[in-house]
Order: C-alpha cells, then structure tokens, then sequence
C-alpha cells in the first residue's frame, strides 16, 4: 500500500520520509529524539594560538554574555584601534563555536558595501539562494539567523554607527539595523573604535573599555612574537620599552615582529626609539599579521587615520584641537590649553565658539580615546594623549604639502601659507580637499595656544617641530 504523499515541501526538525512496511514487521520511532546539527561559522582569521588572555575583559564578557542563555543579547567591545579588541572577541568567539556548538557569524562594518559583502558569504555558508534583491537576500539570511538553536554574530569595525541609524534624520537614516537578527538563543558582540555605540547600539551598562594591557599581559604578548623567552638581561629594558609603547597591544606584537624579523634586540630597538626619526621609521613599517585583513595597513603610524578622518569628517573642531594639542609638549593637558586650542584664531566676527560646540568636541574625542580624561576634582581635570597617537598624528600632516604644489617652501612662506590655511579653515570647513593643514601650521598653532593659555610661564613650550 502506497504510503501518505505531500505535495507541498515538509518543514521541521529530525523530518523522516520514505517510510513505508509490509507485513507483520513492527516499528517504533520516537520522533522526541533530538539531533543536533552541526553549527555554521564564518571566521576571517584564523585561531590565535599565541593570544594573551585578558582575564578583567573575558570575564565581563562572559558575565554580559552567560553561554546558558536562551535570550537574545548584546555587548560592546570598545576602544582605542590597536588595543585588541578584535583579538579578544576572536577568542571569545572560537570558544563559543568549539565549547557551545553555537552557529558564529563575523561581518565587518567599515561600510554598507562590506556590510553587505559579508552577508552575502553568510548566505553562501547556509546555503540560501542569492537571487533576488538585496533587500530580500538580506531579510532571508537575518530570518535563516534568527532560525538556529544557538548563534553569535559579530560586528567588527562598527565605527561608523550612523549606518546603523545613529545620528540619523528620518531622511537619511541607515535600514542596516533592519537586517541585524535579533531572535531568541542569539547574541551579538559589536566591536567600535566608538564608545558612543555604548547607549545607542547597546544597553549603557553592556559596553567593555579596551584600553592598555596590564604589565604581564604585555611582557607575555612581546614573548609570544619571539621564539625565547626575554632573558634577565634584557628585562629591565623590557620594562622601559613597554612603558614606552604605553602597553598597547598592536604597538607591542609589531615591535616583536620587527625585533625578530630584523635581529634586534631589545636594548637596540629601545635605543632607536628614543630618537624621533628612527622611531618613526620603525612604527611605519607594516608587519604581516595573520589575524588582519590584508587590505588594512598594521602600521602603527595608520591604524589611526580612518578615525581621525572621520572625526574630520563630522566635526572639524575636535579635528583642529587635537591637532594643536599633538604639538603640546605636555603630557597632563589643562582645560586651559583645550579652552585656547578650541578658540584659536575664533573672533566674533567670523564664528563664535559656544561652550556647547567646544563640549561637543572634546566628548568626541574622548569617544574615540584620543583624549583621556584625568578628575583631579570636583572643577578641574586634565587631558592625555598616548604618545604614539601624537606621533601618528605628527607623521602624517608630514607626508603632504600644506598646499598642493608648495612642499619645498620656507618657514616664512610656511606661516603665510598658515594664516591662509586658517582663514579657509575657518570659512570653508575642509575646503574639499584642496587646503591641507600640515605640521608647520599646527606647530606654530600650538605655540600661540601655549602663549595665550599661559602668558607668564616660560616652561610650557610647544613640541619642536623637526
């Protein structure tokens, strides 16, 4: 006898078909029996099987994001480029796919375009057809998402939020958010450059800071770029060269790589890092590093420059203080110096500058941990900048010509050409490219803030610009 048909597809969980018996035979299925499938996964790197746990971090993770749960959640990762947080959520969701059979996706925000070229490998990897529209693919792989029994999606250089509609107008707002799944049994880890993703992407009490490494986690970090263990020779110099790197991560694994890849030692290195020129040409050289996409530069001297771009981008003031402040040789800087960093060359009769505006600034550069914030009390603070943001900022105005075609003119020539640059600075935003404010303005910037901040103090001076 033939056995039930169905003309429509069978949808479900452990779907048995074909079954049929003739005969006295008996048959008991137990259709309660659970099979699990095997996860999905969509890794860029590889395992890093040389990583530095960062125990204060992973713990908070795994404490915002308990594996036991069956709820949809989320979390941000977020911090200074080059302080490991992509590293860390690496880690984090290698051990999910491996301890938690759980589905692990990673798509990279740096724009809509990789966005959705990311989504696109997600359908290739759960076997959904392209075809279609856009809108359409990227609803059925977020539905496909939202299907399995347990996944994680991470969302790596999510530094521009407003494509995901923050700072939107009604207008222009970004439909991205609209494709992110957000069904049961799933997570998402957001990693920015951008704590403003803290209260906007994610709940105000679901972001991670990811600053400097502590001081074993980063010996044990330069001892895994080498194939011995620092000896006790070179310890005391291991000490002062971390201390000079300010224990960033990127900054440290590039520097082992370039000791071990050119033979030198530790005492050598820390000897050209004093002198700016050699250390500059150490900094700038990009190191291969498996665990980075091949089109994004690892030098210390660029990592930086896609934020400061887009903090040019969205707001030149904050643009022109750091800018001026890099040139400040001073490593606690007063809210006085900001003050007249901020008003430098502002009259009246041009723009005045409200406090709300220069607030404003100082928070986005605090978002992007260009300017780290120290409360001495209740009215007062102080600003840093970590010394390898300052010499990445001071290299790359030195790449250009302050105007096109005006690379090889004087000091005197330099300063005219200044007053020119701040006059369009002031007028006409960036000036779309044509005016380029390069270090010999910021320079000479930075000495009259200094002058005008501190009139009767002779020992703060600005940074010699070599």
């Amino acid at each position: 006898m033939a056995g039930p048909r169905f003309n429509d597809p069978v949808y479900g969980s452990n779907v048995v078909t074909g079954i049929s018996a003739t005969g006295n035979a008996h048959q008991t299925f137990n259709f309660n029996q659970h099979f699990e499938s095997k996860p999905f996964f969509l890794f860029p790197y590889e395992k890093n099987e040389e990583f530095v746990p960062r125990t204060e971090i992973t713990s908070k993770l795994e404490e915002l994001l308990p594996k036991a749960s069956d709820d949809f959640r989320s979390a941000a990762l977020w911090g200074l480029g080059g302080s490991g947080k992509t590293q860390i959520a690496l880690d984090f969701a290698y051990n999910r796919y491996s301890k938690r059979k759980c589905s692990v996706f990673w798509v990279h925000a740096d724009s809509e375009a990789t966005f959705v070229r990311d989504y696109g490998s997600i359908a290739s990897v759960l076997g959904i057809n392209t075809q279609g529209s856009q809108h359409e693919l990227l609803q059925n792989i977020r539905h496909k998402v939202e299907s399995l029994p347990r996944w994680l999606l991470i969302i790596d250089n999510a530094d521009d939020l407003s494509l995901f509609g923050v700072g939107s107008t009604v207008r222009n707002i970004s439909k991205i958010m609209d494709y992110i799944p957000k069904g049961p049994n799933g997570t998402i880890l957001w990693i920015s450059r951008d704590e403003a993703i803290v209260g906007s992407l994610v709940g105000v009490r679901r972001g991670i800071a990811v600053s400097m490494m502590t001081s074993e986690e980063s010996k044990a970090l330069l001892e895994s770029t080498m194939p011995q263990s620092i000896s006790d020779d070179e310890l005391d110099d291991t000490v002062l060269l971390l201390e000079e790197l300010q224990f960033l991560p990127l900054a440290i694994s590039q520097a082992g790589t370039y000791m071990q890849r050119t033979e030198t030692s530790v005492n050598q290195y820390l000897d050209g890092f004093k002198f700016e020129k050699t250390r500059w040409n150490m900094l700038k050289e990009p190191e291969f590093d498996r665990q980075r996409l091949h089109n994004n530069s690892n030098s210390i001297l660029e990592t930086w420059s896609p934020s400061i771009h887009q903090i040019r981008q969205e707001n030149e003031l904050a643009y022109k203080i750091l800018h001026i402040l890099v040139y400040v040789d001073k490593e606690n800087i007063t809210e006085r110096l900001v003050d007249a960093a901020a008003t430098h060359r502002e009259t009246k009769q041009n723009e005045v500058i409200f406090e709300s505006k220069k607030r404003e600034a100082i928070r986005r550069l605090k978002n992007f941990s260009f300017l780290k914030e120290h409360r001495l009390g209740d009215n007062e603070r102080t600003y840093e900048i970590h010394k390898l943001v300052k010499d990445a900022i001071r290299h790359n105005p030195r790449k250009e010509s302050v105007l096109d075609g005006h690379a090889n003119k004087t000091k005197k020539d330099s300063r005219r050409l200044g007053a020119c640059i701040e006059r369009r600075f002031r007028n006409n935003g960036s000036s779309k490219g044509v005016v380029r404010q390069g270090e010999e303005y910021f320079a000479s910037a930075a000495a009259a803030v200094v002058t005008s901040a501190y009139p009767h103090k002779t020992h703060l001076k600005p940074a010699e610009a070599l």
